[in-house]
């Protein structure tokens, strides 16, 4: 067996390796867009029902609606604390995935130059042998056609 045939399978698991953390990362970004999103759409909630209040309030809110206004508005504004949290979680848990990928891809790569290498040197030594082979035989013919 070769050298880069006894190296296929190393770098079969490293191709698999490689698309496992791509994959990985690939479904990190998309929850992260996905969480994002929602916070936008929380802001957007959180002004658009703050500017109701504001209006509500010039038009003369009583205590009882003023308080609640006030308990919604600070329950939405944990809800995008707890939301920004979850965003900085998922943004550190992608960038670890990419370091990840990057290091499973810097692997693959070397390997792939390693089995290239491997391959141009096996290539070299058969072209080598072949011509051995092909002198030896004209060599052999010549001496023959030399004796009659």
């Amino acid at each position: 067996m070769t050298r880069s045939e006894r190296l296929q399978p190393v770098l079969s698991v490293a191709e698999e390796q490689d698309r496992a953390a791509a994959l990985a990362l690939a479904r990190c970004r998309q929850r992260l867009q996905q969480q994002e999103a929602r916070l936008a759409e929380l802001q957007q909630y959180q002004a658009d029902y703050a500017r109701r209040f504001r209006q509500g309030a010039g038009d003369g809110l009583g205590a009882a609606r003023l308080s609640d206004y006030r308990a919604f508005l600070d329950r939405l504004g944990e809800a995008l604390r707890q939301q920004q949290a979850l965003i900085e979680s998922i943004r550190a848990e992608c960038a670890g995935l990419e370091r990840r990928w990057m290091a499973a891809r810097m692997r693959l790569d070397a390997l792939g130059k390693v089995s290239a290498r491997y391959h141009r040197q096996e290539l070299l030594e058969r072209e080598r042998r072949e011509q051995a082979e092909t002198d030896e035989r004209s060599g052999y013919r010549g001496l023959q056609r030399g004796h009659h």
